[in-house]
């Protein structure tokens, strides 16, 4: 695996619900093996890189343990870096975006967004970029909060980044519950099959192929980019 872990550090998390981040991040790299790496992005008025791709070490977690809420919410900022910083990794790891956050893009003002990118730009840089998104959202506001433009709200907005990636998205309404959701993730990532096959020469005029996949053991869900 190559995972980036992208945290909300923005003013609204300050409290319990920073606290219960740094726990539930830093129990996710303990429970990752020696051949997986990480890095470690934080997002407020902008996002920035506390810890590059690398082993999952006691250096890692010390830096979760530092981060600190203040500022905006530049998540679609977050995503767009999470996603192009994940280009480094080895072609041969299964790329992964684990986001936390909880609440919409936007300035620390609220009066303008928090990002230069848009929506559609930071699911992009994904996909361009072979990622799978596990987002996260902390609160009760998640249904009813709604992007500057009023067309998603933020659950939507989470939603989408995980759908379109082929990851999930999970709603904790507190902090305390932030582990259990953080060890779901793990869980999944272990349980993840790679389908591949050798495609015959494309036919003149031929641009894409639809592939069906299909399970037989009952109660089992297919998720694809």
């Amino acid at each position: 695996l190559s995972v980036a872990i992208v945290i909300d550090t923005s003013n609204s998390m300050k409290g319990d619900r920073i606290v219960g981040a740094r726990e539930a991040a830093a129990a996710f790299l303990r429970q990752l093996s020696p051949q997986d790496r990480a890095l470690l992005l934080q997002f407020n008025d902008e996002p920035s890189l506390v810890l590059p791709l690398s082993s999952a070490t006691g250096e890692t977690i010390s830096a979760v343990d530092k981060l600190e809420a203040r500022g905006g919410t530049s998540l679609y900022d977050a995503v767009h870096l999470g996603a192009s910083l994940l280009s480094d990794a080895s072609p041969d790891s299964k790329r992964v975006i684990v986001l936390l956050s909880d609440g919409r893009d936007e300035s620390a003002s609220g009066l303008e967004p928090g990002s230069l990118h848009t929506l559609d730009e930071a699911v992009r840089a994904a996909h361009d970029n072979d990622c799978t998104i596990f987002s996260i959202g902390l609160g009760r506001q998640l249904e009813t909060d709604m992007d500057r433009a009023s067309r998603y709200t933020t659950a939507q907005v989470l939603q989408r980044f995980s759908e379109s990636t082929g990851g999930t998205f999970t709603e904790v309404a507190k902090a305390g519950r932030l582990q259990d959701a953080f060890k779901a993730v793990v869980e999944e990532l272990r349980n993840l099959y790679s389908v591949g096959y050798a495609m015959p020469p494309a036919r003149p005029g031929e641009s894409w192929r639809t592939i069906s996949v299909k399970v037989t053991r009952p109660g089992s869900v297919v998720r694809a980019r």
